[in-house]
């Protein structure tokens, strides 16, 4: 299983101050075998999640009756902790988060 590691970033030039991946693993989820280090750990979807639309073999997501892709969160995304929301940096556009479900 995939899992974004995020950290606190505090001070970095050209980003404000937050929750950011700092990586992304494969890892089984256990702790008592592997620490992966971050304040957080998230979930993401496995290859087999992907669906097939007119859109193409990709995520999708219904957002707002909208049949969508959604692009996964990569590293330097960043992450509010509150919402599970994950948007790009320079852009206020959510990506990923706690309120799109897969299809």
């Amino acid at each position: 299983m995939k899992y974004a590691c995020i950290g606190y970033k505090n001070n970095v030039a050209g980003l404000a101050n937050g929750y950011y991946i700092d990586n992304i693993i494969e890892w089984d989820g256990n702790t008592e075998t592997f620490d992966p280090g971050g304040n957080f750990q998230v979930k993401l979807p496995e290859e087999s999640d992907k669906t097939t639309s007119s859109l193409g073999v990709e995520y999708h997501a219904n957002i707002d009756g909208q049949l969508a892709s959604i692009e996964l969160p990569a590293v330097g995304d960043k992450y509010n902790s509150d919402t599970g929301a994950f948007t790009r940096p320079g852009s206020d556009q959510v990506i990923w988060g706690a309120n799109i479900t897969l299809l």
